[in-house]
């Protein structure tokens, strides 16, 4: 038997002997209830959540690249945030994604379900949101993939 190799937030999970992850019930909620069946403590949980956004970058970069000038991977990061008419160009991409208010866990959860990502209506929403679920992406994390600190909004 063959397996295919696991990557992105999937090759987290796998870590963990006996965990099945869902990709359905979303990053966060399956990080939680990872954490609640191993009992972890508080300071346990805030290393293995270091880990896992690497993870969360390293699915994110498989998913919509890391050149900060291949305009398909900007025209596929615009779709999927919305961004009508997807611009013809690097520069245009970057300025309407500037302007969205996604959150990152949740842009990667509604891949993998294939589903619209939410979006904000400004950054005082997202904030609010993104901590009472605890979806918070660390800057300095993100700056991994040039794409990805275009979504990146300051939180705190």
């Amino acid at each position: 038997m063959s397996h295919t190799p696991v990557s992105g937030v999937a090759a987290y999970f796998a870590q963990f002997e006996g965990f099945e992850f869902d990709a359905t019930r979303g990053i966060i909620p399956e990080f939680d209830r990872l954490c609640s069946e191993r009992s972890w403590g508080k300071k346990r949980r805030q290393t293995a959540r270091r880990k896992l956004n690497g993870f969360i970058a390293e699915e994110f970069n498989a998913a919509y690249g890391t050149l900060d000038n291949d305009l398909i991977q900007w025209q596929t990061l615009s779709r999927e945030l919305r961004v009508e008419p997807v611009p013809d160009s690097v520069s245009q991409c970057k300025q309407a994604v500037k302007r969205i208010h996604v959150n990152i866990v949740d842009l990667l959860d509604a891949r993998a379900r294939g589903e619209q990502v939410r979006l904000h209506r400004n950054m005082h929403q997202l904030a609010q949101y993104s901590i009472r679920t605890g979806k918070i992406f660390p800057k300095k994390q993100a700056k991994a993939g040039l794409l990805l600190k275009y979504l990146l909004r300051q939180i705190y």
